[in-house]
């Protein structure tokens, strides 16, 4: 009887400084305790200035998340990106184009999560993707979704098949072995050298820019943006088969934090409790804490409402010329 092949880990990394490190943590909680237990799960933690304070705090809060992780910190070479524009993001947005730099020689897979991200399934399925000859997967931008007003239309010289769409790089599953081949990090990089300060969202522009369509399309519901949900009418159909329209409805799925964050009290979108409850459970919050921002949350997102009723209930002024 033959043996069976060994499978590889889940391979998540993530990459963040010390900006980010609660999210990064929440992220990576969220997903590591919905993931099968009878899974290997690896946590690559490329670390953009996260501090040794942070690191261990990291270590601390996932140690129980998953019974089979492993993690490892890496410390990668950050003067790469000194002459890069990074616009509003840290220069630890450019890392995911070295992604394949973080793992050792032979490895098929790689699932990188930005850290503004909270999964609210397992992420099994989408890890066991058949990747085909893709040297990656994403899903399309809500609402950058046109290819061609965002790269075609600014750089005519890049080749792109017609119907070219964008996608947005907080969620990005690797094929290592034709990513590696077709040199796509090296040439993201010649292309950030040249555009770098013409680019709004660099690392993601670059990418899109460097694979020119050549992606597969995976199920919305991977890369739920949450603040631009609705914002494009339609989404093209997954490379792969139909839109799981209930996931993204309910919001099951990788949750992005795209434009407003759920860490912020004045937050006012889907899932805050969700995402302070999970702050909760890595421990970097106390329930009260986490209930205090929730409740300021609430305060915001119906501050409009609560200040027409007071105003109502509130008696009528009167003046000193009618006393």
């Amino acid at each position: 009887m033959n043996k069976a092949e060994p499978t590889e880990p889940i391979s998540i990394i993530v990459a963040a400084d010390a900006a980010y490190a609660m999210p990064l943590t929440v992220t990576l909680h969220s997903a590591l305790r919905r993931l099968d237990k009878d899974r290997e799960v690896e946590i690559v933690i490329a670390d953009g200035g996260l501090g040794a304070a942070n690191c261990a705090r990291i270590q601390t809060a996932l140690g129980g998340a998953h019974p089979r992780m492993t993690l490892r910190f890496i410390a990668p070479q950050m003067e790469r990106f000194a002459g890069f524009n990074s616009g509003i993001y840290s220069q630890s947005t450019y890392l995911r184009i070295m992604v394949p730099e973080f793992f050792p020689s032979g490895r098929k897979k790689a699932l990188y999560l930005d850290s503004d991200i909270l999964v609210t399934t397992n992420l099994a399925p989408l890890w066991d993707t058949d990747l085909g000859s893709f040297p990656a997967w994403a899903v399309q931008d809500y609402a950058l979704g046109a290819f061609d007003e965002f790269v075609r239309d600014r750089f005519p010289e890049i080749e792109a098949p017609a119907g070219a769409v964008y996608f947005n790089a907080g969620m990005l599953l690797f094929n290592l072995p034709v990513w590696e081949s077709e040199k796509i990090s090296e040439r993201a990089f010649q292309f950030l050298d040249q555009h770098s300060h013409r680019l709004s969202f660099p690392d993601q522009d670059a990418l899109n820019a460097t694979l020119a369509g050549n992606w597969g399309r995976l199920d919305p519901r991977w890369n739920i943006q949450v603040s631009n949900v609705g914002v494009v009418p339609s989404l093209e159909m997954p490379t792969n088969g139909p839109t799981n329209q209930a996931a993204v409805d309910s919001l099951s799925g990788v949750c992005h934090f795209t434009v407003a964050k759920p860490w912020h009290p004045e937050y006012t979108g889907k899932l805050s409790w969700s995402w302070a409850c999970e702050t909760v459970r890595t421990g970097w919050r106390s329930l009260p804490q986490a209930a205090t921002l929730w409740v300021r949350q609430a305060v915001a997102r119906n501050g409009g409402r609560i200040r027409r009723r007071m105003k109502f209930l509130s008696p009528p002024q009167v003046r000193a010329d009618e006393v």
